[in-house]
């Protein structure tokens, strides 16, 4: 199924030959609750694939400075505490510079100029993803090594098409993550209603 109007066919490319990227370390040790950091590690990746604060700040120095993920960057985390493998190769997409910084064993994978940052997010968490899955490696927690994971590849639809699909989900998990907040809200007020009368 393709939008109207785009006939171009999709190539085969490996993640490397579209997307630089650049490896995280251990930065534990500038962990700082008043931080000037969100930090980025493997309790951050939702199972929806969006971004979870667990209240980690790091602070700003030569060290975390250099592991900034700048805006339209993703970053994939490579390493899941079960082996089921239920956060392994989720990637998250970065709206905001200057804000988070990643830890060990996350990826930040920069796409160049034919991929586009909303279009990557959509497959690396789709198709992408099952083949990461994959390669894994270890037992009760697995592992995937980048360079394994960008020797992938996956089908690249011309820019154009990429920024329509991208633009396309965007918009349906933003619809998703409205509906979900106002039955959030709703479950809450059912919650109080029944408290109130049963008590």
């Amino acid at each position: 199924m393709r939008f109207t109007y785009f006939e171009d066919v999709w190539e085969q490319r490996e993640l490397r030959e579209v997307a630089n990227h650049r490896g995280g370390t251990a930065i534990e040790k500038y962990f700082d609750e008043n931080g000037k950091y969100k930090v980025i590690s493997i309790g951050s990746y939702g199972l929806d694939s969006q971004y979870i604060d667990q209240g980690i700040r790091a602070i700003s120095n030569e060290v975390t400075d250099s592991r900034v993920v700048h805006k339209g960057e993703l970053t994939m985390v490579l390493n899941d505490k079960t082996s089921n493998g239920t956060i392994i190769g989720r990637s998250l997409l970065i709206n905001i510079d200057n804000e988070f910084v990643i830890n060990q064993r996350t990826e930040v994978i920069s796409p160049k100029e034919n991929l586009d940052s909303s279009f990557a997010y959509v497959i690396l968490n789709g198709p992408f993803r099952k083949k990461v899955k994959r390669i894994v490696q270890g037992g009760t927690q697995i592992y995937v090594n980048y360079p394994a994971v960008e020797r992938l590849y996956f089908e690249l639809p011309p820019i154009d098409e990429q920024i329509k699909i991208g633009t396309f989900f965007s918009n349906l998990d933003y619809l998703i993550t409205l509906h979900q907040s106002k039955l959030d809200k709703l479950k809450t007020i059912k919650q109080s209603l029944l408290q109130k009368m049963f008590i």
